[in-house]
């Protein structure tokens, strides 16, 4: 086995070091540690800016492990109530998701670029995470707003799994399948090899399209949020003051109104796509029909619900929001597929390339290692074969310079209709599925009694946001797909056209002769087997009675020189300079004829 295999890192089965291990774990730990510090100081602060702030520390630290478990998903229990009857919290904050996500995301991603072999490290990470959460979990539970248990244990390892499998997916691309359980890669091995490349090969764009038509639906959402405390301020301001007496109170206040923005966004795109949201039990909010909803609690979000009453024809406006999503998905959905070269790549994945390079190497024997030289021998090794003429391989060094990428823009094949019809549909189920999990998150408890329902059906949100981009996505896909070829048809056609245009002028125009000069052929011309190449220039016919131009070599010289060595004529081909005593032979033949 040669050096340069024995040098090679290990492969990415290959068990990692008890190093990597624990270094995942502490990452995994201490990112779940960041994101509760990072609440704690939050809640402490606004602990001492109180002005009546209770004697006791611990409730405050038992609230700030309880948001962070609700930050996860998971639902929280009240205990001490007015009625003596528990009241759950389920709505999930999405903007107070967003620190946990980010620190889970940042510590994958560092796992992703550092481990050799993945697996095991991405085991320890989410065992970090995991310890950090149990010991949240049992602290939390002895404050007045406690975590369910059976939520907990649920919602955080799903939570905690799902950044992680985005991240990878995000990172490695279709090899972050190699990090799934050996029963998971045995059944995705034993689908059908066409829905296997189907999948691998159409997935990358259909997730690009469903995240553009998400986060259309999203922007149109806080746009109609928006829109709609813009028109209610002044019950919005009244709310506020109604709520909280001092500054320090409303300041609260308006912190969790933005922490539940999102979340008013969500259910504005259920209100837009159709299915409509719930305001307390009984109170159904949609835009074709908004019943009477309950007395609801003096909160600043809640002011701008709709009026009780049917649609009206400015409602009907609300379409656009769908159209603007299956035109995004459309857009994406058709893009060219001119792969995206120089992507960065993990170093197990640059290990495991390595790896198989030095194998293969190592199975043929005299074979090149790998790269360009592997090409270039491989080229030789078939031409010769086939009795062709080669031209030397040039061996590049791993740090030359590589072929410039695309430049920005530049157009690249269009799909096949059918493809890009599967695309958009694949996306529209992309796009269904995440609306109705966020549609499933922002929604929920506030308490019970009339409290017991707010927010969105997640399923009916989540039909609904596939349906309408499946309906408008795929036929504006093959509609944007039939105006780029047309588009690509007509510049084409124009180019060719120009260049018709141009050679016809060209041709119409007078060639102006030059007298002919000899010229003498500079040493740095030589031949590929050392020869000067003769000029082949119209001059050679009156350079002289033998036909040889001055400074070069005499014709008979060249030939018999050339005669000498029929090996390398035949490994190389004709040279230059062959060809041009074949050329010259002639010349003084016709000049004195």
């Amino acid at each position: 086995m040669s050096q340069a295999t024995q040098q090679t890192p290990p492969h990415p089965s290959s068990p990692s070091s008890a190093p990597a291990m624990g270094a995942a774990f502490v990452g995994g730990a201490l990112a779940a540690a960041l994101g509760l510090g990072a609440l704690t100081v939050a809640v402490l602060l606004l602990w001492i800016a109180s002005p009546s702030p209770d004697g006791a520390l611990s409730p405050a630290l038992h609230l700030s492990a309880g948001l962070w478990l609700l930050a996860h998903g998971g639902d929280l229990v009240r205990d001490t109530t007015l009625t003596g009857t528990p009241a759950p919290l389920a709505v999930t904050p999405l903007l107070l998701a967003a620190l946990p996500v980010w620190l889970l995301h940042r510590a994958a991603r560092h796992t992703l670029a550092t481990a050799a072999g993945p697996r095991g490290p991405f085991g320890a990470l989410l065992a970090g995470y995991l310890t950090v959460a149990g010991a949240a979990v049992l602290y939390a539970s002895a404050g007045s707003l406690g975590p369910a248990p059976l939520s907990a244990l649920l919602c955080v390892p799903a939570a905690a799994v799902t950044v992680l499998a985005v991240t990878a997916w995000r990172t490695l691309g279709r090899a972050a399948t190699d990090l799934l359980p050996t029963a998971a890669r045995r059944l995705s091995a034993g689908l059908p090899a066409a829905v296997r490349h189907a999948t691998g090969r159409l997935a990358p764009a259909a997730c690009r399209a469903a995240t553009a038509a998400v986060l259309t639906l999203l922007a149109a959402g806080a746009l109609l949020t928006a829109l709609s405390l813009a028109l209610h301020a002044g019950d919005a301001y009244q709310d506020l003051c109604r709520l909280a007496r001092d500054w320090a109170g409303r300041g609260t206040v308006l912190l969790l109104c933005v922490l539940l923005l999102p979340n008013a966004a969500v259910w504005a795109v259920a209100y837009g796509l159709g299915p409509g949201f719930m305001a307390g039990r009984g109170g159904a909010i949609a835009p074709l029909s908004t019943s009477g909803h309950p007395a609801l609690p003096h909160f600043p979000l809640l002011s701008g619900l709709p009026t009780p009453g049917t649609g009206t024809l400015p409602t009907w406006t609300l379409a656009a929001i769908p159209l603007a999503a299956g035109a995004l998905l459309a857009h994406h959905a058709t893009r060219p597929t001119t792969p995206r070269r120089g992507a960065p790549r993990s170093a197990w994945t640059i290990a495991s390339d390595a790896s198989d390079a030095s194998d293969a190497s190592d199975a043929a024997p005299g074979a090149p290692a790998s790269g360009a030289l592997g090409a270039a021998g491989a080229a030789e090794n078939a031409a010769d074969a086939a009795g062709a003429p080669t031209a030397p391989a040039v061996p590049t060094s791993p740090t030359a310079p590589t072929a410039p990428d695309d430049p920005p823009g530049a157009p690249g094949p269009l799909r096949t209709w059918r493809s890009a019809a599967s695309v958009a549909a694949l996306g529209a189920v992309l796009c269904g599925a995440a609306t109705a999990a966020l549609a499933g998150l922002s929604g929920g408890a506030l308490g019970s009694g009339v409290l017991a329902e707010f927010g969105p059906c997640w399923w009916l949100t989540g039909l609904a946001a596939a349906g309408w981009t499946l309906v408008t996505g795929v036929p504006g896909t093959l509609a944007l797909r039939a105006w780029r070829l047309r588009g690509q048809g007509r510049a084409g056609s124009g180019a060719g056209d120009a260049d018709e245009r141009q050679g016809a002028a060209a041709a119409a125009e007078p060639q102006a002769v030059s007298p002919a000069e000899p010229r003498a052929v500079s040493p740095g011309a030589a031949g590929a087997d050392g020869a000067p190449a003769a000029s082949a220039s119209p001059s050679a016919a009156t350079a002289g009675p033998a036909g040889d131009v001055p400074g070069s070599e005499p014709v008979v010289a060249a030939r018999e020189r050339e005669a000498s060595g029929p090996a390398r004529e035949l490994s190389c081909g004709p040279s230059v300079a062959s060809v041009a005593s074949v050329a010259t032979e002639d010349q003084p033949r016709a000049i004195a004829s």
